[in-house]
């Protein structure tokens, strides 16, 4: 009898320490990633180019912050940048620079807790210092190069600054082309990002306060406006939605006006019980079968739209248009589209529309940047099955496919094309003579 009970109360003992167990883990697990929108890049991602998700040259928030590659002196080049924001509000003046500053470290402390959950990591380094400095590193930054793309809106006074706050220090990121650029790819990267809520209480605190400001916008208009000369998104989000991060704001600044009504981009909602991201036949293929491939107008990325040519002999004299909008390729274009798919294979609730269209490219395209691109990734819902659909089936019709075919084998090579013009006009001799052997 004591036996039964030593074995009921032991298993009693390892319920109750397996449910605390549980309910510990569901704690946990709830905390760390039910506000998480910064995330550490898949493994099998970063494998396939660790460049593309590391920092070059700065690190922002707590994930790179500890990097042996990164010099320490980068450090010293933020907290130049934090001075010169400090003296924008302040004109030089130490008091006023140390009250500002105060402000900012107690608002940081009141937001310490909450940004920590952004992280889906126990990140133990990250404290009001890390976000007062790395923050208003990157709103000096975004600041500046609003003034250089909106070189009109540059008072004297600003054209100043560098000389006479600085000691006649030139700048020592933007007097080099290169640093620039590598700034810039740093602020992109998907662990490199610092919640947007602390950007946009630091600017408030700071940006928002400087005396004669070149322009009276808003921290959403200073990002979208650096961004623009390379990334020409069709809407900025509205700010009443909420924004996770830097790379998040450009992610949704590059979709379609509305997001959801998807007519006027790609068509609808993937075919029931077909998977037209297979069936896709290459863009040669499409181009033998009539299908003619033409650049969109360039302010909308995911445009793509196919028309049907209804006339039976429309492959031959009419092709039928392939509309898709024409993608500028720059040194950083690869590492923006990883860091974009990266976000929207991580994060819960962001449309996968970058994803979707790096497969629909890798389908039409024997490219190297797109195949490597969708290597790795998991495709949800394919934003541009409609489009496929139809462009697929066109070309299986009859005409289409008898028109490629003839282009495939015949006329693909100049040989080739000779080969069948001599044979035409063999045939076609042939076949004069054979009429003329009936009148003689």
């Amino acid at each position: 009898m004591s036996e039964g009970i030593s074995d009921e109360q032991a298993l009693n003992s390892l319920t109750q320490s397996i449910g605390e167990k549980i309910s510990d883990g569901v704690w946990k697990t709830e905390k760390s990633f039910s506000s998480a929108c910064i995330y550490r890049v898949p493994e099998e991602l970063r494998k396939l180019k660790e460049s593309a998700y590391t920092p070059r040259l700065v690190s922002i928030g707590p994930l790179h912050s500890k990097d042996k590659h990164l010099k320490p002196s980068m450090q010293d080049v933020k907290m130049w940048y934090v001075n010169f924001l400090l003296c924008r509000m302040t004109g030089g003046s130490e008091e006023r620079k140390f009250t500002v500053l105060a402000k900012c470290l107690k608002k940081m402390n009141l937001l310490l807790e909450d940004t920590q959950k952004s992280y889906t990591e126990k990140v133990d380094n990250l404290n009001a210092e890390m976000l007062v400095v790395d923050g208003c590193f990157i709103l000096e930054i975004l600041y500046r190069y609003h003034l250089l793309n909106n070189p009109q809106k540059k008072t004297n006074e600003e054209r100043e600054k560098n000389t006479t706050e600085t000691g006649n220090i030139s700048d020592p990121l933007f007097a080099s082309r290169l640093m620039r650029i590598t700034v810039q790819h740093d602020l992109l990267l998907l662990e490199n990002q610092l919640p947007f809520c602390v950007l946009e209480k630091l600017f408030l605190k700071t940006v928002a306060k400087i005396p004669d400001r070149p322009c009276n916008c808003s921290l959403f208009d200073y990002v979208i406006d650096r961004m623009d000369s390379e990334n020409k998104g069709v809407a900025a989000p509205k700010k009443s939605k909420k924004v996770h991060h830097i790379l998040h704001m450009l992610h949704d600044h590059c979709l379609p006006c509305d997001p959801h009504k998807r007519e006027d981009y790609s068509g609808c909602d993937p075919p029931k019980g077909e998977d037209y991201r297979g069936l896709m036949p290459s863009a040669s293929n499409l181009a033998y079968a009539g299908v003619k491939f033409v650049a969109g107008n360039g302010k909308n990325l995911f445009k793509v739209k196919f028309t049907e040519v209804k006339s039976c002999l429309g492959g031959c004299f009419r092709r039928a248009p392939f509309e898709i909008s024409t993608l500028n390729l720059y040194d950083s274009t690869e590492v923006f589209l990883r860091n974009l798919i990266a976000f929207e294979q991580c994060c819960p609730g962001v449309s996968g529309y970058f994803t979707s269209y790096a497969f629909l490219m890798d389908k039409l395209e024997a490219s190297d940047l797109f195949n490597k691109l969708c290597k790795e990734v998991v495709l949800g819902e394919f934003y541009f099955a409609q489009t496929c659909k139809q462009a697929t089936q066109y070309s299986k019709r009859r005409w289409p496919a008898f028109v490629a075919h003839v282009r495939r084998e015949y006329l693909a090579t100049p040989w080739t094309f000779i080969a069948f013009c001599v044979a035409f006009i063999a045939f076609g001799m042939g076949i004069a003579q054979f009429i003329l052997s009936f009148f003689k």
